[in-house]
């Protein structure tokens, strides 16, 4: 039986795979073992600057494998268990140090829209379908849908989305800030290829250090998230990459990162 998911590596990149086309990569309780496994061995590997998440077959993800799902109401706690497995193993994406992107094809629905969220940065096919749909079926969201959705579209265009169950295009998530870039079809791995040059190019510690920064700044005010970027921003100024970076800069040259 070959594995729900996969982990490769090429020079600085590193792949996560979901690979389970036959099911439209449901996502399995494996699943969600082994993303936990594999953002931590990818957190253990300095050569890796950037992370990317994608998919085998036609589908990004159609969501969680419901058949999985825990509903015994002699022992109501298993639920809460699974779901908090959820919450560990995105949440351990959410988290990783390392810029993260997200490659979508096909259909990104409840789980799969609630992984995609996880991600730092996301492109997809014009024609992705993205949706929530757990309405259509009853259901509540259990993988940050009602949390992660309006931070990152606005309260009324989640609370749309969340309520009608209805998909959108590659190209409307595009326009409503769900996703970076949505690309012809043919053109999406050219699209990966040139972010990933982009970010690759950058300091590490920098991009790390400005991930945490807007990350756990919107979880704070204004006031408490511009004290804390200042307080990150001058112990930066002393790593090997500042220096590095404004040695290029005086004297006009392209700056080499080592991410320290």
């Amino acid at each position: 039986m070959s594995k729900v998911m996969l982990l490769s590596y090429e020079g600085s990149v590193a792949t996560i795979t979901l690979n389970r086309p036959e099911h439209m990569n449901a996502l399995h309780p494996d699943s969600l073992d082994l993303l936990e496994q594999y953002v931590g061995e990818i957190e253990e590997n300095p050569e890796v600057r950037v992370v990317v998440l994608r998919s085998t077959g036609r589908a990004f993800c159609a969501g969680a494998d419901l058949k999985a799902l825990p509903r015994d109401k002699e022992e109501p706690a298993a639920t809460e268990r699974f779901l908090r497995r959820w919450y560990r193993a995105f949440n351990r994406l959410a988290g990783c140090t390392k810029p993260t992107i997200v490659v979508v094809q096909g259909l990104a629905l409840a789980g799969g829209l609630e992984l995609l969220m996880c991600c730092d940065l996301a492109i997809a096919t014009e024609d992705a379908r993205i949706g929530d749909q757990h309405a259509n079926f009853g259901l509540l969201a259990g993988g940050g849908g009602t949390q992660r959705l309006p931070r990152l579209i606005g309260e009324r265009r989640a609370k749309w989305l969340l309520y009608s169950g209805e998909w959108i295009s590659g190209t409307k998530a595009e326009e409503w800030g769900l996703i970076n870039y949505a690309v012809p079809a043919d053109k999406i791995e050219e699209k990966l290829a040139e972010m990933i040059s982009v970010i690759c190019a950058k300091s590490p510690v920098g991009l790390s250090s400005t991930k945490f920064l807007v990350d756990r700044g919107l979880s704070v005010d204004l006031d408490t998230g511009l004290d804390m970027e200042v307080r990150v921003a001058s112990k930066h100024v002393f790593s090997a990459d500042v220096e590095i970076g404004l040695d290029a800069f005086l004297n006009k040259k392209k700056p080499e990162f080592v991410g320290k």
